[in-house]
């Protein structure tokens, strides 16, 4: 029976996430206009590098400072980190609409970026409200949260900014035409602010360790006010019985240990999950680009030749797909085959999607005026919806991730590393498929850069399944279990009690326990 999902948590953490990519991607639409009116930009063709510069900074402070914050969640709490996270995040881009000189927009850039560790808190956060039963339910939460939020974003940024222009009667003060891009800026920070507000009132601590030291400190607070010696003779003891709990509460939980960089890289099992999962964002912001490059280009180059209207209608069909697979079909599927299998199948999918291109390249097209043919808009079709399904490894890679970190002080850390990966995997995975899809395209030979891809591919696919070095987490007595030549049944499951964490006898699903059964099928 599936542990009922904890609702309130996940609302307030799916709110939370939501605030984090508006704020993010509010300034998408007006940053070239941004930074084209600024007076460090003196060739119109400089605009490019100049925003480019700034979300370099936004990425590369984000890279330094996301290991800080997840090992700091593991250390204070998932709650403080987060609250902190999306109130800098408000004030970094209020910061943002009210900088008129390229170093205050770097450093206020630099700012979000900075505070944007949220990402890996919030995965932490899911998996200790999580189980083998309800995580396919759970999961997909993250990435749909992120989803929206870069459809809210620049939606925002665009009817919002410069609204002394577009609302001259609403907008009469000066104020709006020297600050044009405010407005946006500051309804992304409003979001982000109620995010944080709702957070601070609404969330529970998820952090089991966290929680026993609160409730340490309440108890020694009480003992302190309990009177020692009293001369009344109904008062001269404390009214703690042996077998009460709160001697087991101080002393049969031993803080958690805590894991270090060398630790958590010297653990097989997540040096196998981290590695397959750079390669699965680098196939999946690579086909992202190689989609609209080729969507894009003349037919006469290797590609379709769509417009912007078209391209804009499949990117969005897309979405939709993904959403509906995520919510939907994920779950069910999940449960029928597992982490393992069906995170093949999602690799299998990926060759799939970078092969249609090349197999509507080579085949003829049937009509003649430079239209796609029926059996050529079917193919485009087959390419979105496979392209999309190949996405669903991203919640399997976030549950395999979490089964494979041995312990709950470790998550916050496990999760920024991972995230680490991620952002240098989205920027090395588009330039260089672009640049072989530019190489394919001047050497007229378009098979490169699929054919390429699903090398890679199939290079992510053997680290996953590589299980000959993974390390077994579980006590000797279950490992010794295991090995037992007795059939076990495929949906029996093994407990394990990872130290330093408390039973969790939460049987409403209000509340998150990392102590969780480990499956007998290994992923």
């Amino acid at each position: 029976m599936a542990t009922p999902l904890p609702k309130k948590i996940l609302f307030v953490l799916c709110l939370a996430r939501l605030g984090e990519p508006i704020a993010y991607s509010v300034i998408f639409p007006f940053i070239n206009s941004l930074v084209e009116g600024l007076s460090i930009v003196k060739d119109k063709s400089h605009v490019g590098f100049y925003a480019g510069l700034l979300e370099g900074a936004f990425s590369l402070s984000e890279i330094l400072t996301i290991y800080f914050w997840g090992s700091l969640s593991d250390r204070i709490g998932r709650k403080p980190v987060i609250i902190i996270g999306l109130s800098g995040t408000a004030v970094s881009i209020v910061c943002f609409g009210l900088s008129t000189e390229f170093y205050q927009l770097a450093l206020s850039r630099a700012l979000n970026g900075a505070l944007s560790g949220n990402v890996s808190v919030i995965k932490a956060c899911l998996a200790e409200i999580s189980d083998e039963t309800n995580e396919s339910r759970i999961m997909p939460m993250f990435n749909l949260m992120w989803s929206i939020g870069l459809v809210i974003g620049p939606l925002i940024g665009g009817y919002t900014s410069k609204p002394a222009e577009k609302f001259p009667t609403v907008f009469t003060s000066p104020f709006w035409k020297i600050y044009p891009y405010f407005l946006p800026c500051l309804i992304g920070s409003s979001i982000a602010f109620l995010s944080c507000l709702v957070t601070l009132f609404f969330l529970s601590e998820t952090l089991q360790s966290k929680k026993r030291r609160d409730a340490e400190a309440i108890l020694a607070a009480q003992i302190e006010q309990v009177p020692l010696l009293t001369p009344s003779p109904s008062t001269n003891h404390l009214p703690i019985s042996p077998s009460s709990p709160i001697p087991n509460a101080l002393t049969s939980n031993p803080p958690p240990e805590t894991w270090t960089l060398k630790q958590i890289l010297g653990t097989v099992s997540i040096r196998v999950v981290l590695l397959s999962y750079f390669f699965i964002v680098f196939l999946a912001s690579s086909f992202d680009v190689l989609f609209v490059l080729f969507s894009y280009s003349a037919k006469k180059r290797g590609g379709l030749g769509l417009s912007d209207a078209k391209i804009a209608q499949l990117l969005m069909a897309g979405g939709v797909i993904s959403a509906v697979s995520q919510l939907s079909i994920f779950p069910p599927l999940h449960r029928i085959f597992g982490t393992s299998r069906l995170y093949r199948a999602c690799n299998g999918a990926f060759v799939l999607a970078f092969f249609i291109p090349l197999v509507l390249v080579v085949l003829p097209s049937s009509n003649t005026n430079g239209s796609l043919s029926g059996w050529e808009w079917g193919a485009v079709g087959m390419m979105v919806m496979v392209g999309r399904a190949a996405f669903l490894a991203f919640p399997l890679s976030m549950i395999a991730l979490n089964i494979a970190t041995p312990s709950p002080s470790a998550l916050g850390s496990v999760n920024s590393i991972n995230h680490i990966l991620a952002c240098i995997s989205r920027g090395v995975g588009p330039a260089l498929v672009g640049a072989l899809f530019a190489l394919s395209i001047k050497t007229s030979n378009p098979c490169r850069t699929g054919t390429w891809s699903g090398v890679k591919n199939g290079f992510s696919r053997v680290h996953y399944d590589d299980d000959d070095h993974r390390e077994d987490h579980r006590p000797p007595a279950l490992i010794v279990q295991a090995s037992l030549p007795a059939p076990i049944p495929r949906s029996s499951t093994l407990p394990v009690s990872v130290p330093g964490t408390v039973e969790d006898s939460n049987s409403d699903g209000k509340g998150g326990s990392f102590q969780r059964s480990r499956r007998r099928e290994e992923l």
